[in-house]
C-alpha cells in the first residue's frame, strides 16, 4: 500500500505506508533520520549533520530543531521509534 505526499510543491513522493516519519518540511525516511542521529552523536554539530546529509542524499537537510528533537529521545530511550 502506498500513499502520495505533497510538501509545499507540486511534486509528489510515493512511499510505503508506515515506513516514514513526517518532519515540518518534508517526509523523512527512517534511514535519513538514523543517519542524522548517528552523525549528530559523533560530531555534536548540527552544521556537520546538514553538510553530511546534503552530500549523501542530495536533498535539503532537516532543521536544527528537528535534528535535536530526534536526538534527545534516542539518548533517553535508545530508540528512534515514536514511543507513546
Amino acid at each position: 500500500m502506498f500513499f502520495a505526499v505533497s510538501c509545499f510543491s507540486s511534486q509528489f513522493t510515493f512511499l510505503p505506508l508506515g515506513d516514514v516519519s513526517v518532519c515540518s518540511e518534508r517526509v523523512t525516511a527512517p534511514e535519513e533520520k538514523s543517519f542524522c542521529v548517528l552523525v549528530y552523536h559523533t560530531s555534536k554539530s548540527v552544521v556537520t549533520v546538514k553538510r553530511a546529509f546534503r552530500a549523501k542524499y542530495a536533498n535539503d537537510p532537516p532543521t536544527d530543531k528537528t535534528i535535536r528533537a530526534w536526538y534527545k529521545p534516542f539518548i533517553e530511550n535508545g530508540c528512534l521509534c515514536n514511543q507513546k
